[in-house]
């Protein structure tokens, strides 16, 4: 498998929280003279201190959307090349070239890609034009969805959905199974810090959790009959 280094970069590279912004180009062909803007969301969890079995559930639920945005670092001193209306940032990995494409659209959302080519060196894989994940955002990034799959398949692994309203950030995280999704995990972060948490196996939700803006909060876990098995809270 992909070494864990490059898959955080891999699944990184779209939804780059620690990405500049807005880079600028080497070309200057096509109506606009800077790079797209690239998501930068970021969800948090309780802003709690408690050794508390039920919060470190949620901030570890939590985290699995942070996954995807948690590093692009190699591409940071990296400057796009410019064609027309796409932006492609490259990177290699001794044997492993791995390239971001970001396209904006007439509408002015963007369209993002990455492509790896090369042998990972980690474990010998070939990788031939491979699309690691597709992505589609907003202008300003605050919005978007996209898709992550399988290894060198073209089979999807998990997908992914943001929006940004009234400050308000909703995430919604779906594993795959046989290209179907089996569950999924949404996180709200309000502007005060206080949010929520519900995560599903199907259509059933099992766990719940809420959250106040100084970090306390309560959870309650059902089984696949929505009957409740347990609750808690954390100060």
């Amino acid at each position: 498998m992909l070494s864990r280094p490059l898959l955080s970069v891999v699944i990184g590279l779209v939804f780059a929280s620690l990405f500049s912004a807005c880079s600028k180009s080497d070309s200057t062909t096509g109506p606009s003279q800077s790079a797209p803007t690239i998501p930068t969301f970021a969800f948090k969890g309780p802003g709690s201190n408690t050794n508390s079995a039920g919060l470190q559930a949620v901030n570890l639920y939590v985290s699995s959307l942070n996954a995807i945005p948690s590093s692009a670092a190699p591409f940071l001193g990296v400057t796009p090349v410019r064609v027309d209306n796409t932006w492609t940032w490259t990177y290699t990995y001794s044997t492993l070239t791995m390239k971001l494409t970001g396209t904006t659209q007439s509408d002015a959302s963007v369209q993002w890609k990455v492509v790896l080519n090369g042998v990972d060196p980690a474990d010998g894989t070939a990788f031939a034009n491979w699309t690691a994940l597709e992505a589609t955002s907003s202008a300003d990034g605050k919005t978007g969805s996209g898709k992550i799959y399988v290894r060198n398949q073209t089979v999807v692994s998990n997908d992914i959905t943001w929006t940004t309203s009234n400050n308000v950030l909703t995430g919604t995280l779906r594993p795959y199974v046989n290209n179907n999704p089996v569950g999924q995990t949404i996180v709200v972060n309000n502007p005060d810090s206080s949010g929520e948490l519900r995560v599903s196996i199907g259509t059933a939700m099992i766990y719940k959790a809420i959250w106040q803006a100084n970090g306390s909060g309560q959870w309650w876990s059902y089984d696949s009959n929505g009957v409740q098995t347990g609750t808690g809270n954390w100060t």
